[in-house]
């Protein structure tokens, strides 16, 4: 794909077509392995969008190909609500997601089955039932409203909510959150 057709592509602003306007990376606070791998990345997307070498001169300087380049292009050109800009030299971070994992495959559980798998499915039930969201935010939070009748709560005690909040939903025993070892309390915890 051309750098034209690239550009053609994407819905961009002009003024994001001059790298020198993207946001950049503090590399100091990335390890050795992922601040040599970002590097890599940088000076690809530099000499692409520097227009003179072809892909296969940037290939043999930095050992990115041209699909992976192509990846990363867009990639940077991305837009991030949070901060209302393009994810720029970002997005090139090694594991960084620019955009939220959405589960598609129904979270089921069988008997016979040792390794379910369950990616996802924590915020997919937290976005099939936003009130479980809200409620468990709030008493972590410590937020009262006017009728709140709910108390300051430990972790356990935000988890046992939860759990009460599922049972409520009509969630069984072969339901997720309660069809896994720890009945969601690590996803729970990495939700706050």
């Amino acid at each position: 794909m051309s750098r034209r057709r690239i550009w053609d592509n994407v819905n961009v602003d002009p003024k994001n077509r001059d790298i020198t306007n993207w946001p950049i990376v503090n590399i100091m606070q990335l390890n050795p392995e992922d601040r040599l791998v970002f590097k890599k990345r940088e000076a690809a997307i530099k000499l692409y969008m520097q227009s003179q070498p072809t892909l296969e001169k940037i290939k043999e300087k930095t050992g990115i190909s041209k699909k992976e380049l192509i990846s990363f292009m867009k990639k940077c050109l991305e837009f991030d609500p949070i901060t209302n800009t393009i994810w720029g030299f970002r997005a090139l971070i090694p594991r960084k997601r620019i955009k939220k994992y959405n589960r598609k495959s129904p979270i089921t559980f069988e008997s016979h089955q040792q390794n379910t798998k369950f990616n996802g499915a924590f915020t997919a039930l937290l976005q099939q039932y936003p009130d479980i969201e809200e409620k468990i935010t709030a008493a972590y939070l410590r937020r009262k409203g006017p009728n709140s009748q709910m108390h300051t709560l430990t972790n356990d005690g935000i988890h046992r909510l939860f759990m009460s909040l599922c049972e409520e939903k009509g969630f069984g025993i072969h339901d997720y959150p309660f069809n896994t070892n720890d009945k969601a309390y690590r996803s729970l915890y990495r939700f706050f």
